[in-house]
């Protein structure tokens, strides 16, 4: 039986993905830019609360 440490969700990867693109090229990237109000105001984006009530908004309008 496979170790089931070893097998990669495919949902992970994606997640992985998403957290490289919008973090590690776009905040990183920038440098000295990622002071303005903008990249700030993006920070919003780590709060549980934040994602999960754009979420249920999301599935309230779907």
């Amino acid at each position: 039986m496979a170790d089931e440490s070893k097998i990669q969700n495919p949902k992970s990867k994606i997640q992985l993905m998403l957290y490289y693109l919008l973090y590690q090229i776009i905040f990183k990237q920038y440098g000295a830019a990622s002071e303005s109000y903008i990249f700030k105001g993006l920070n919003v984006i780590q709060y549980v609360t934040f994602r999960t009530a754009w979420a249920t908004i999301t599935a309230l309008l779907i």
